[in-house]
Formats: structure tokens, sequence, C-alpha cells
């Protein structure tokens, strides 16, 4: 073998040998085979989104519990072997190095939304997610043993990393008021066609939102994160964008009041 070729397989090996460390994770992701419950959790390909490992599980949760409009079993959520499995599995993981942006906002969502539904169920049954102590800043969630709050989901993390408005829109809170849960789990492959979608809908809704070209009443989501929707814009530019009325610059605003109780079914 010449020089030349030698250092050709020494980079050629060198290479793989990076590729398998980064893929290791994912190749090896098998959470758990719990035939006792009836749920498989499955190896996850290189290729796909990391969030696999329970995204099929908690779509068929979703699917079985939660109406097209947002609207929440959580008796029969509470019971479901398949959310406690979801929960084991999303609580086994957290954001590698090697993910995209798409599937670690995919995944902070995701984590999100399931431990609010632990919450409340954990808790079922209850008027309101703020009848449980310490709801927003209690150490609820588990990632790979670390313990979080909901609001460092929201705040620490998926706000201030993400800088994106519309995960306002996809984050639920368990209440009426809130934009409706999305009954599907969130993936990177579509996640800004659906956070687009959601940002439309929710904007667009006269439950949450009265607009006309000259006043608009608007969801207090809009009001206490006023600094996300107005980033080098105002917030009529902001709701322009998704609302089927053009509204005047000059438009009165005010804010509805919010439902606190419980998005349940």
């Amino acid at each position: 073998m010449t020089h030349d070729s030698s250092f050709l397989y020494l980079l050629t090996m060198t290479q793989f040998a990076f590729f398998m460390f980064m893929a290791f994770p994912i190749l090896s992701s098998v959470i758990w085979d719990n035939k006792a419950e009836g749920v498989t959790i499955s190896t996850v390909s290189v290729l796909e989104d990391p969030n696999e490992i329970y995204a099929k599980t908690w779509d068929d949760v979703l699917s079985r519990h939660v109406t097209a409009a947002g609207e929440v079993n959580y008796a029969a959520l509470k019971a479901d072997t398949g959310f406690a499995a979801t929960v084991k599995a999303i609580g086994a993981m957290i954001p590698e190095g090697y993910w995209t942006r798409e599937q670690q906002m995919a995944f902070w969502i995701n984590a999100y939304n399931i431990y609010t539904i632990k919450l409340i169920c954990d808790h079922y049954p209850v008027k309101s997610i703020n009848d449980i102590d310490l709801p927003w800043d209690g150490l609820n969630v588990l990632l790979k043993d670390k313990k979080y709050s909901l609001n460092q989901l929201e705040n620490t993390i998926i706000r201030k990393k993400y800088n994106d408005p519309r995960i306002h829109f996809a984050i639920n809170c368990g209440a009426k008021s809130c934009p409706p849960l999305y009954n599907k789990a969130f993936r990177a492959e579509n996640l800004n066609k659906t956070l687009a979608s959601l940002t439309k809908a929710f904007i667009n809704n006269s439950k949450y939102n009265k607009i006309t070209a000259n006043s608009i009443q608007i969801s207090k989501i809009f009001e206490w994160f006023k600094d996300d929707f107005a980033n080098n814009r105002t917030l009529v530019s902001f709701l322009n964008q998704y609302s089927s009325v053009q509204i005047d610059a000059s438009a009165t605003v005010a804010y509805g009041e919010y439902d606190w109780s419980l998005n349940k079914k």
C-alpha cells in the first residue's frame, strides 16, 4: 500500500468511526418492549427523527382521547397504558447535539404537552390546572434523570432558544382558553407547516379572537407574550400574516378574559 493510499484509508476509517460515534445513540435507541402492557417502543433508524421513538405511541393515545377541537378525555387518558408508555419513552430522552433544530424543537413541544397532561392526570379530577400546587414551577418534568418545571421548558428552553412566537399555539396549558391541544405528535419533517397551520387556525377562530378591520378583541396570550409577537414588528403586522381579515394599523385592541377551566370533553 502506498503512502497516499494509506492516508486515504486512514481518513476513511476515521470518518466512519466518527459517523458511528454520532449515530450510535439513535441506532441503539430501544427504550423497552412492554408486552405485558401491549405497548412496544422500537428502534429508530439513523435516518429518522429521534422523536419517532415515542411519537407513534403518542399519536395513538391522542387519537383515542383528544378530539379535533382539542378536548381531552382525562379520565380515559389517565387509565391508558399507552400514555404511561409515552411518558416513559420520552422521559428516557433528551435532545443530543446531532439532532436538527426542528427535531429538538418538536421534542420540547411534545415534552411540554405530555407532561402538562401527566400533571393533570396525576391530580384528576381537578377543575383547573391552577388548582394543583405549583403547576408551573414545580419540578414535575423528568427527562433523562434531570428535573424541569413547565415554566423552564416554556420560557428558558422553547421561547428563549427558538425565538418563534408560533410555539404559543402548539404548547398547551390544559385550559379552555388555551389554543387547542394538537391531536398528533409534533414532528421535525412538517414542523414549520404545522406551526403555521395552528397559528392561522387559532387567530381566525372566533371562540378565541374577534377580529374586524377596525377593532380586535384577542386572546390574553397576545398580551402576556407581547414581546414575542412584536419582535421587530407590530402585533397587528404579526396577526395580519395569518388573519383572514386584514386589520388596520390603527385598530383598537382589547384582550378577552382567560378561562382556566380544564379543556376536557
